[in-house]
């Protein structure tokens, strides 16, 4: 694989790692194996059916370079040479096998809430002593977006000891809490629009009280 960048009117490829001017458009390039399955073009067959199904894709294409048809997909993760922050099936939901599992979640999830439920989500999964956009989920407001309600971000204040040096060995939990120090819970404001909005509001309002508090927070 690489990382291109092609000019919009001449054609010409750059190296992808580079600012260039907005005459360039980013892509990742997925060479052919010559002698090998034919997977470039059967990513090509994929990405027509799911544009077919209705589902939303970057534009992508197969270029032929010395006769080879090569894999060529506009980056998602890129806009106006900003990164975009975006999550794998396993950081959403870190147990699931599949994306079926993911459906799950967000089926199952809606009936609850139209139910009158509601959930407790914990975005970054187990404990970090830094609190961190690139680890914080969005499976909670892509839930609250398909349901059709509003995301309320909590933040929590505990000091503890791990019980693991430097975070790593058997276990996950992070040792007990210290009764001498205080915990702190705040609540925050009601947030609503789409997904994308509600993950970034409700990571900000969190990391701006944390702050607050003194703890270390990323992004």
């Amino acid at each position: 694989k690489a990382v291109i960048a092609r000019n919009n009117k001449t054609g010409e490829i750059r190296s992808g790692q580079i600012m260039l001017s907005p005459d360039y458009t980013y892509y990742l390039l997925k060479f052919a194996e010559k002698d090998y399955y034919p997977l470039t073009k059967v990513e090509m067959v994929y990405y027509k059916l799911a544009t077919m199904a209705g589902i939303t894709m970057m534009p992508s294409e197969l270029i032929s370079i010395d006769g080879d048809e090569h894999f060529l997909t506009e980056r998602y993760d890129r806009k106006n040479g900003k990164k975009i922050h975006t999550q794998t099936l396993a950081a959403m939901n870190p147990n699931a096998r599949n994306y079926e599992d993911l459906m799950t979640v967000f089926s199952e999830g809606c009936k609850r809430i139209a139910q009158g439920g509601s959930f407790l989500i914990f975005p970054q999964g187990s404990r970090e002593r830094v609190f961190a956009r690139k680890g914080y989920s969005s499976i909670g407001a892509k839930l609250a977006e398909k349901a059709g309600v509003p995301v309320i971000p909590i933040a929590v204040k505990t000091d503890c000891l791990p019980t693991r040096p430097n975070g790593k060995g058997w276990f996950k939990d992070f040792g007990t809490v210290d009764p001498s120090q205080d915990i702190k819970v705040a609540c925050g404001p009601v947030l609503t629009g789409t997904a994308r909005e509600m993950h970034a509001a409700s990571f900000d309002w969190i990391k701006g009280k944390l702050d607050s508090w003194g703890l270390p927070t990323e992004g």
